[in-house]
């Protein structure tokens, strides 16, 4: 069955270069929304909550998961659920709003609520975008005698583009003036933390860069492996694979894995894809399957229960949700967490 591994030793080493870049008086936060990209939340929290000050996840109901594993401050970025509000008090959990009526909805609550205040700084996503929707958000939090604001923050949507990024900071400055300087502000994700350290105000969210990637610096964590699960002879001419792609042009032993887009290898991947077996570069060959991959293995020596690996490295040779995500023309983030649903193993 194929399975997923995390390089603590990597996840680590990823932990410690952000807090050497981080200054002494910055938050380090975590982001583990999405299963921590893929990588299981509870196997990484185990890892670093020694090191990290904070967390950050996507839900109310990742919060109440992720409160099982620590102790420490969690923010939920996607901002409130009105269903949950409950267990997000219950849990301590503190959570974005993003407009006035996220304020006025957890002001009816009996029970205190710490919030962190969302700017829409030029990401157009979510968050106050004006001085007078700050302001009176600011005077709805302050006639209220449950909520608690504990911060304000915004997302930088372009790390790459210097222009950008200082627009954005800009922007962030103007409509953050008024808060008391206890009040945590946070802007920068990886990328900004990495490459624009003077905007990291007093907290960093960390996310992509914990895993192993925004940098050549860092290290990946998440590692995949499938399993050879049988070898065939395929003759010159004929087909491999759904809808007749791949046609061969001389006999072609190849193996067959047990990995397919079901558990989370993009299909469009068998297009340019390759796998490690035993130290040799096999390719890919037609279209993957829901849940198998057929590969050539003409030049390896391979027995059926030996080892692929999808993400990983051998002695010679590298394969990195980056080099994956390139050949899929999308981004390390979507092709991490597609290997949410894969096992974890030792």
């Amino acid at each position: 069955m194929a399975f997923k591994r995390i390089n603590k030793e990597n996840l680590l080493y990823n932990v410690n270069y952000f807090k050497k870049i981080l200054p002494l008086n910055t938050l380090f936060c975590a982001v583990v929304k999405s299963n921590a990209y893929g990588h299981g939340v509870k196997e990484v929290v185990e890892e670093i909550n020694n090191y990290v000050d904070y967390y950050a996840v996507t839900s109310i109901k990742e919060g109440v998961e992720l409160r099982n594993y620590t102790k420490k401050n969690i923010l939920v970025l996607r901002g409130i659920d009105d269903e949950n509000l409950f267990q997000a008090s219950n849990c301590d959990l503190e959570l974005a709003v993003f407009t006035l009526a996220d304020i006025e909805k957890i002001a009816r609550e009996d029970r205190e609520i710490k919030v962190h205040i969302a700017l829409n700084t030029g990401m157009n996503r979510l968050g106050f975008r004006s001085n007078k929707e700050v302001d009176l958000a600011l005077k709805k939090l302050q006639g209220s005698k449950n909520i608690r604001l504990v911060g304000m923050f915004s997302h930088i949507s372009d790390c790459l583009k210097k222009r950008r990024v200082k627009e954005q900071v800009k922007n962030f400055l103007v409509l953050s003036r008024k808060l008391d300087k206890r009040i945590l502000k946070h802007i920068s994700n990886s990328g900004t933390a990495i490459k624009f350290n003077e905007y990291l105000f007093n907290m960093a969210r960390i996310g992509i860069g914990l895993y192993g990637y925004a940098s050549q610096n860092l290290k990946p964590v998440m590692e995949v492996y499938a399993k050879v699960i049988d070898k065939q002879i395929v003759r010159k001419g004929e087909y491999v694979g759904y809808g007749s792609k791949c046609k061969v042009k001389n006999n072609t032993l190849v193996a067959i894995l047990d990995i397919g887009y079901a558990e989370g290898l993009p299909r469009i991947y068998g297009k340019k894809g390759y796998v490690i077996i035993n130290n040799n570069l096999c390719k890919i060959l037609g279209n993957i399957c829901m849940s198998m991959t057929i590969v050539d293995v003409c030049r390896v020596n391979c027995k059926i229960g030996d080892e692929a690996i999808i993400i990983g490295k051998s002695e010679d040779y590298s394969i990195t949700a980056e080099n994956i995500a390139k050949d899929c023309k999308t981004i390390s983030y979507e092709i991490l967490t597609n290997f949410t649903k894969l096992e974890l193993s030792n």
